[in-house]
């Protein structure tokens, strides 16, 4: 069986050890870089953006059931749902087909509003 000769060591062992060394360091960057990029996306998660231009034109674009929920209330713990009848602290009755500023309000509340110009009144029991 012939014998395979091995080349002599011809160096290149510092080469070797700048280009690994480079990849590491960059690696090590890259891997910062996307952890920082996660940190900063789950932050911004909860992010809340007002919007004041929809406020005022809420009623027009929301149905009554959103508006005046059936049912409100705290729930005790995950397992139920504020919608829950059983659980619920406050039921709508009602909602009122008058949206006169006059009938709707009194006193300082309707002062105040015509003041700020009001020009209908949405209310439930």
């Amino acid at each position: 069986m012939p014998r395979v000769q091995v080349p002599p060591s011809g160096g290149g062992g510092t080469a070797r050890r700048v280009i690994g060394s480079l990849l590491t360091v960059f690696g090590v960057l890259g891997m910062l870089g996307g952890g920082a990029l996660a940190a900063h996306a789950y932050s911004n998660s909860q992010q809340s953006i007002p919007n004041s231009a929809y406020g005022p034109v809420l009623w027009r674009n929301e149905t009554t059931a959103r508006l005046f929920p059936e049912t409100v209330g705290e729930p005790p713990n995950y397992k139920y749902d504020a919608s829950d009848k059983e659980i619920a602290q406050w039921a709508r009755m009602g909602v009122s087909q008058e949206t006169s500023c006059e009938k709707g309000l009194s006193g300082k509340t309707l002062e105040t509003a015509q003041q700020h110009g009001c020009k209908a009144v949405l209310r439930a029991t």
